[in-house]
């Protein structure tokens, strides 16, 4: 069978630079999928979610958002293998009532949202997909983001097997900015395990519920708590005494 026009579009992406891989399969998925917004993560739906990425700032706040709410399109795409589609953000409930309040309240530009998984169940991660309007996608659209998103899970996977090293994913950029947004969240994550005596479910959960009660991103409560190394005597005590 021929190869599709998204996939040969996704493929033309992976030439260049590699450390800019992710950011340039990201740029293509806007571009094929005609959609806004583009962001691109792996492990979605468990603590050790890694942001790959994000088309601006709009992107990346989505993704904080469905992180601290632990819920959202491609955190169920991810669990579940299979496409979520949010075609009226503004005028739809949606099946994550937390994660929408937010979403309304924060990133009111945001028309419609879409989440697909990289992969089957149990899927490797997910692609977000939002446009600044309403948008209802059709049987045809729903194929082509899928043939998208598995083009894209092709080339990562090849780009890992070759640039992966034993403990960590490939070097990409801009890696500053993965790192401060996940990396610092996991090990901030592990100051707080030790420091509660809890595991790292419980660890992130009261890191979350921080995060959504002050409304301060969970990066920045995550450098807090980098800095300072301590996280707080009880659970409510969140990030606060840091």
């Amino acid at each position: 069978m021929p190869e599709s026009r998204e996939a040969r579009r996704v493929r033309a992406a992976a030439e260049g630079d590699f450390t800019l891989l992710p950011q340039r399969l990201a740029a293509a998925l806007c571009a094929v999928l005609e959609v806004d917004g583009v962001t691109l993560s792996l492990a979605t739906d468990t603590p050790e979610r890694q942001l790959l990425a994000a088309t601006g700032p709009v992107a990346v706040r989505l993704e904080e958002l469905q992180f601290e709410c632990a819920e959202g399109p491609c955190v169920s795409a991810c669990a579940e293998g299979v496409p979520m589609l949010w075609p009226d953000v503004r005028q739809e409930p949606g099946r994550w009532p937390v994660f929408g309040a937010r979403l309304r309240e924060e990133l009111p530009q945001i028309g419609s949202l879409s989440g697909f998984p990289l992969g089957s169940s149990p899927a490797v991660g997910s692609v977000d997909l939002f446009s600044f309007r309403p948008r209802r996608l059709t049987a045809r659209s729903v194929g082509r983001a899928l043939r998208a998103s598995a083009a894209v899970l092709e080339v990562l996977l090849e780009a890992s097997r070759t640039h992966s090293t034993e403990d960590r994913l490939p070097r990409w950029q801009p890696e500053e900015m993965l790192d401060a947004h996940w990396g610092t969240t996991r090990r901030a994550v592990g100051v707080l395990m030790e420091r509660w005596d809890v595991d790292a479910a419980e660890a992130l959960a009261r890191l979350r519920a921080r995060a959504f009660a002050s409304g301060r991103p969970l990066p920045e409560l995550a450098a807090d708590v980098m800095a300072s190394g301590c996280g707080g005597d009880s659970p409510s005590d969140g990030a606060d005494s840091c």
